[in-house]
């Protein structure tokens, strides 16, 4: 892979000190200066080639998106966002951004990102891979909503929607109140842990349900439970839920 030149623009000088300092540990990588406002950034790109543009979004004369604004779209190298902060995630990936490094970072995330746009820059990487960006709204960067990927895809799916969801190996299917059902490739307990606790519960290794939505509960054979949802979708407890079912039933007004 040929050499990737880069562009930081960033107006806090340590910050500044030690993505570079990072930044010289990784040969490949050839740096074009560090631009300390949106107007040096663009008369830096406009004079010099630039592959990877590093961009904080909060400068003291525009945005990081104003910035991007001034620079035809074919032009425009590719894009982290570099940032303090998570209220921008959403709109970063209007800009095709490839990755959104929250400040303050850990170095094995800035490694991660460094792979990330490697990757990217590989002659089979995949258009718009915007893993990063989905990876930190998915972690909190967009309070109440989960990103899904299907296809090229990327749907912004509110909490406040999803009315059960169902394991199916390393993926889940996320049913929605409404009946509309959206495939994400994640296992059912790290989409447990997105869901908070005092709207859903877990009543078995493959089933996550808002306890709002549960229409009746039912004892079946062998003193199994089977709930029934609003949306007449029957599911069984497990053993190992049944105390958290049991608390549910005690709970439900």
């Amino acid at each position: 892979m040929k050499a990737v030149r880069y562009l930081v623009v960033e107006d806090e000088g340590p910050a500044a000190t030690r993505f570079q300092g990072l930044m010289k540990s990784n040969a490949l990588f050839v740096s074009q200066g560090v631009a300390v406002s949106g107007a040096d950034a663009i008369a830096v790109i406009k004079e010099k080639p630039v592959d990877v543009l590093f961009l904080d979004i909060e400068l003291p004369d525009m945005s990081g998106f104003d910035v991007l604004d001034q620079i035809p779209e074919h032009k425009r190298p590719l894009i982290v966002f570099v940032t303090a902060y998570d209220k921008y995630a959403l709109l970063a990936f209007e800009y095709f951004a490839i990755d959104y490094l929250l400040k303050p970072f850990s170095n094995e995330r800035f490694r991660k990102m460094i792979t990330r746009i490697e990757a990217r820059l590989s002659e089979n990487a995949p258009q718009n891979s915007w893993t990063g960006l989905t990876e930190a709204i998915n972690k909190g960067s967009l309070p109440g909503t989960i990103v899904v990927r299907t296809g090229k895809k990327h749907h912004f799916i509110s909490i406040s929607d999803i009315a059960w969801v169902a394991a199916d190996g390393n993926y889940c299917d996320i049913h929605l109140q409404n009946g509309d059902v959206h495939v994400h490739r994640e296992t059912i307990s790290r989409i447990t842990d997105m869901l908070p606790k005092t709207d859903f519960a877990r009543i078995h290794q493959s089933y996550v349900i808002r306890t709002s939505f549960v229409k009746s509960m039912n004892r079946i054979l062998f003193g199994e439970i089977e709930i029934v949802l609003k949306d007449n979708t029957h599911l069984k407890v497990s053993r190992t839920y049944k105390s958290v079912v049991r608390d549910l039933v005690r709970n439900m007004p």
